[in-house]
């Protein structure tokens, strides 16, 4: 375990600049923020120190880059080192923090199939564990994560798409107080955050 703590000083990339037959050092590139508060809490949720790994692991989220800026997206890494952790150590927390950072990624990604497929996997059942199967079924129905999810969560699901599928063009309301009113139902829609969700306003051209 010392050495898994040791790991974010031992792990720095030297970097160099070859000109005119010179080399010349750089300054040496440390370990992301993201990736150092994630080791640290690996290291202390598999020491007992559940409070501390959890204060550490809001800290990664913080220091996580947008999606899209590493070659292993680290929205997708955060949350499998929190399952992964809950796994490991069988503490809840853990699980609850990813589960809370899919819902959240789906207003910034609504077109992102494993976000809903996470929590339709791992969430307690409800209402939103229904509006999360339902739409990772529509986004990505052969998901390795849907293939775990009982027939009675799924036939609920297929009957919410059917009622609720946010990919039918709808027809745009007509006029200026219409079309108001429209929005206003919008950012109620994603204040409710489901039963008629938020990809509905946040992207309309999926309807076609």
């Amino acid at each position: 375990m010392d050495a898994a703590r040791s790991l974010p000083a031992r792990w720095i990339t030297k970097r160099y600049v070859h000109r005119d037959g010179k080399t010349t050092p750089l300054p040496d590139e440390e370990v992301p923020l993201f990736d150092r508060y994630l080791i640290r809490a690996v290291t202390e949720a598999f020491s007992g120190n559940h409070e501390e790994a959890v204060k550490l692991v809001r800290r990664a989220r913080g220091a996580m880059g947008l999606p899209g800026s590493r070659w292993l997206p680290p929205e997708y890494a955060f949350i499998e080192i929190l399952e992964a952790l809950t796994a490991g150590t069988k503490h809840r927390a853990y699980l609850d923090a990813a589960i809370e950072y899919a819902r959240n990624f789906q207003h910034i990604e609504p077109w992102a199939s494993w976000a809903y497929a996470f929590e339709a996997k791992q969430a307690p059942d409800g209402p939103r564990r229904v509006r999360a199967a339902a739409l990772a079924l529509r986004l990505d129905p052969l998901s390795d994560r849907l293939q775990s999810i009982d027939a009675r969560t799924r036939g609920h699901a297929e009957a919410w798409l059917e009622r609720h599928n946010p990919f039918v063009r709808r027809k745009p309301a007509a006029g200026p107080a219409a079309a108001q009113r429209s929005s206003q139902r919008c950012r109620n829609t994603i204040a409710r955050e489901y039963f008629e969700p938020s990809i509905n306003c946040s992207l309309g051209v999926l309807g076609g």
